[in-house]
């Protein structure tokens, strides 16, 4: 017999309560910008939601090797003014910025856990983000967040509009995510 351990976190730090989105919602990814994490999908989903959404911005913390071609990929899908890229966010005041945002997105098809979407689901947000590896264990579809297929940026945009659009959906799913990570 075999049990798993999720790695643990300071539940002190990352905390949040439930959650109802701001008008304009503001969408946030977090984590090492390479080209494997797909930082491109989130982008273009983006892209198909700022007309629904006006005046919605899209934060994409972190740094790596894929920056610089985020950076140009904003400019060619004309979000750019709407994107902040503000680089490494020391994990020491990460807990802080979470709570900030609305909504959580994430493309990678690598995470073997996902601590970033921990982390936020921790301060409160709900999450879509893609069926690969560790993702669907804790954005778990229609409980805290909706899953799409790999590079489907469309489907991710519209899961995240539904989400947006739905009030009560919204503070439920905000709801699960604290009760999904008090279990890590």
């Amino acid at each position: 017999p075999i049990e798993v351990v999720s790695n643990g976190m300071d539940l002190d730090r990352f905390r949040g309560s439930i959650k109802t989105p701001a008008k304009p919602p503001k969408f946030l990814h977090v984590g090492r910008i390479s080209f494997e994490k797909n930082c491109e999908v989130v982008l273009k989903a983006f892209a198909l939601m700022l007309p629904k959404f006006p005046g919605a911005t899209l934060d994409i913390i972190g740094d790596g090797p894929a920056l610089t071609s985020m950076k140009i990929e904003a400019k060619h899908l004309g979000v750019y003014e709407h994107c902040n890229f503000p680089g490494f966010v020391a994990h020491g005041t990460l807990h802080e910025v979470y709570p900030k945002y609305d909504l959580f997105l994430t493309a990678s098809t690598m995470e073997t856990q996902g601590l970033v979407v921990l982390e936020a689901m921790a301060c409160g947000l709900p999450c879509v983000g893609v069926n690969a590896y560790a993702l669907p264990e804790l954005i778990q579809h229609d409980r805290n967040g909706f899953i799409v297929e790999p590079f489907d940026h469309i489907a991710m945009a519209k899961r995240a509009e539904e989400l947006l659009s739905d009030v009560d959906m919204y503070s439920r799913f905000s709801e699960q995510s604290l009760a999904i990570a008090l279990e890590h």
